[in-house]
């Protein structure tokens, strides 16, 4: 059966001030994302080797949406996230280091391009890197939407991390002002200098083609309006 792996990686986790209250940080931001997410999860996000971490999921199409939301609970860390398509041929486990099959492979292929491409195109530390490869190999245009995208989020500041984040859990601005003792201008400010909206509209886009290129399904959507 076919699933998907993320697999992360903090970012120059050697140079991070507090490593163990980041990496506590992280677990806790785990246990959120196991939680709010259980339904699509088969395996839950968990250390696996050094300053990695892993978790598996039976849905493709919610792939990019919750690798989104995982950046948000880990976010001022930051991390780069190899997402992989394929199949695993042991039996599941709460212990991932337990499991393994083709997917795993495909996960650290995407992983390991990512380091490569930080290192020749010199990016700076701060560049948050994602990546997509399935049984089928990489996609073009997975990985030009993933490129512009990775841009955006990793001008983020705290705050605006912060903001989107309270954003997507309230799903709008008048609400998570409410909800999290803040004002509605305050929300609206710093999610457009987030520029979640088109954050958000690409990962939507992602999921979709996903799934419907993995099918070999036609792309795209409805016309406005229509």
């Amino acid at each position: 059966m076919n699933y998907t792996v993320i697999t992360c990686d903090i970012i120059e986790s050697r140079t991070l001030e507090q490593r163990e209250q980041a990496q506590r940080h992280i677990e806790a931001a785990f246990g959120e994302i196991n939680a709010r997410f259980a339904a699509d999860i088969a395996i839950p996000f968990q250390f696996t080797l050094g300053d990695e971490f892993q978790g598996v999921l039976t849905d493709l199409a919610k792939a990019p949406y919750i690798a989104g939301r995982l950046r948000e609970e880990v976010a001022p860390v930051k991390i780069r996230i190899a997402i992989g398509f394929g199949e695993i041929t042991t039996e599941l486990s709460e212990d991932i280091r337990k499991v393994d099959g083709p997917v795993f492979h495909i996960a650290r292929d995407v992983m390991e391009g990512l380091k490569r491409k930080q290192k020749k195109r010199g990016l700076k530390h701060k560049q948050h890197l994602t990546g997509f490869a399935s049984e089928r190999g990489f996609d073009d245009t997975v990985d030009t939407v993933y490129m512009l995208y990775d841009v955006l989020i990793s001008e983020r500041t705290e705050k605006q991390w912060w903001a989107a984040k309270v954003y997507n859990l309230a799903g709008t601005a008048t609400r998570a002002a409410a909800v999290f003792g803040t004002t509605f201008q305050n929300i609206s400010k710093q999610v457009n200098a987030a520029h979640l909206f088109e954050t958000n509209q690409a990962e939507q886009f992602l999921g979709h083609y996903l799934v419907s290129s993995s099918k070999g399904e036609p792309i795209g959507s409805p016309l406005r309006g229509s």
